[in-house]
């Protein structure tokens, strides 16, 4: 409690604010000698002392803030006085911000101290909001007050005084999914043709009753026949039966496809016959396979995150994720020919899912939002069906697999310390805190 500022100063009340020792007199108490701290300027250091220089005296020295600053810090504010014994006192009036634009605390309580310090607050201290992340968990916020001093602080946050740490940013949001591949296209249906095997010489002998005749073949595709047909062998039925010489010569599978027969003549008594038949047999195409389907688009990068709340910030929102890539289209099914049908076209891959929108800033003293999770990519489509063969019909394209599930968005960054080793002092609270 200061000295009255007029009227007369008793010794027994100078020492009720400075203390001092027993027998009292005026030569122990000048400024900066062990008893009267240097804010009591009116008091002489040395030489000449009297009662009147002690008015208004006060055994602390009194820093008072009324305007708003950043960075604070008490060491600097109270000088040389900082490591001296003298008790101290901030008090911070009402309208007054304290901030911090950088990661340092709006106000710090440095440490090695000396003597008492008792903090008013009545206006607001505030530290900056973390930043959101493009790339992860958001940044965490900072300090309103860091307190590296441990003891001898008593500190009263009043009515209507607010201690905010900063808020986290927000995380980014995860990326989206990738989008399913797309179906194989269906195979084409099977075909049936006729290949050319080459010809067939042959040489019949029979009697003039056309009984058995001997028939001798050479000339389809490595098999060759000799023996004897028990069937009537005239000169007409051996031009009929082309087809069954054919068919002995080189196996049931054969078939004639024209030819010539010579003429008949007579030789002791026998009729000899010899001609050629062009031989074919019938075939089967595989269908041609379908083509395969497209890969699936990328998903889009997740939205960054928003930053928190702190000294002259407002928190934001996050931002959207990008929308992912399209899939690609399928490969043309191949062609075979020979009847078979064309392989169905392979299906377009899925587009990426949508990159999930960056978690809001934290407000003062909160936790930024984790990012949202990033949207599942589409299913890619069903392949083509292959086309129909002259002998089956294609069959339909396979369906195209699921995208996959988008990935999850990161966490919000921690909010900073309203005050930092708060363990360190006494804390009075009547007015508004927020932070860890």
């Amino acid at each position: 409690m200061a000295l009255q500022g007029s009227g007369e100063i008793k010794i027994t009340e100078i020492v009720a604010e400075f203390g001092g020792t027993v027998p009292h007199s005026l030569s122990e108490y000048y400024r900066n000698g062990g008893q009267v701290p240097g804010n009591n300027t009116g008091v002489s250091t040395s030489g000449e002392i009297s009662m009147a220089m002690f008015y208004n005296a006060v055994n602390e020295i009194q820093i008072t803030l009324s305007s708003s600053t950043t960075n604070y810090q008490l060491s600097n504010a109270f000088g040389s006085n900082w490591s001296t014994a003298v008790p101290k006192r901030l008090t911070i009036n009402s309208g007054v911000t304290v901030g911090s634009s950088t990661t340092t605390a709006a106000m710090t309580i440095e440490g090695s101290m000396g003597g008492t310090l008792i903090v008013h607050n009545t206006g607001t201290i505030v530290g900056k909001g973390g930043a959101g992340s493009s790339s992860g968990a958001g940044g965490i916020g900072y300090n309103a007050v860091k307190a590296d001093q441990n003891g001898n602080i008593t500190f009263y946050n009043n009515s209507g005084g607010n201690i905010y740490g900063g808020g986290g940013g927000g995380g980014r949001g995860g990326n989206g999914g990738q989008g399913g591949k797309g179906g194989t296209g269906g195979r084409g249906g099977h075909g049936q043709y006729t290949q050319q095997t080459g010809t067939m010489d042959w040489t019949g002998n029979g009697n003039a009753s056309n009984t058995n005749p001997g028939i001798s073949c050479q000339g389809v595709q490595h098999v060759t026949f000799s023996g004897s047909v028990n069937q009537p062998f005239t000169r007409a039925k051996s031009q009929s039966n082309r087809h069954y010489f054919c068919q002995v010569c080189g196996g049931g599978h054969y078939f004639a496809q024209g030819g010539s027969a010579n003429n008949a003549r007579s030789r002791k008594g026998k009729v000899q016959f010899s001609g050629r038949t062009n031989c074919a047999r019938t075939m089967q195409q595989t269908g041609a396979n379908g083509g395969s389907g497209g890969n699936g688009g990328g998903g889009g990068n997740g939205g960054a995150g928003g930053n928190g709340a702190g000294y002259q910030q407002s928190l934001q929102a996050g931002s959207s994720g990008a929308n992912g890539s399209g899939g690609q289209a399928g490969s043309n099914g191949g062609s075979n020919g020979n009847g078979s049908g064309q392989g169905g076209k392979g299906g377009t891959g899925g587009t990426g899912g949508k990159g999930g929108t960056g978690g809001t800033g934290g407000n003062y003293g909160l936790q930024g939002s984790q990012g949202a999770t990033g949207n599942t990519g589409s299913t890619g489509a069903t392949g083509n069906s292959g086309s129909n063969g002259n002998r089956t019909n294609g069959v339909g394209g396979s369906g195209g697999q699921s995208g996959s599930g988008g990935a999850g968005g990161s966490g919000g960054g921690a909010a900073g310390y309203y005050i930092q080793n708060r363990h360190y002092m006494t804390f009075h609270n009547s007015g508004t805190v927020a932070g860890q």
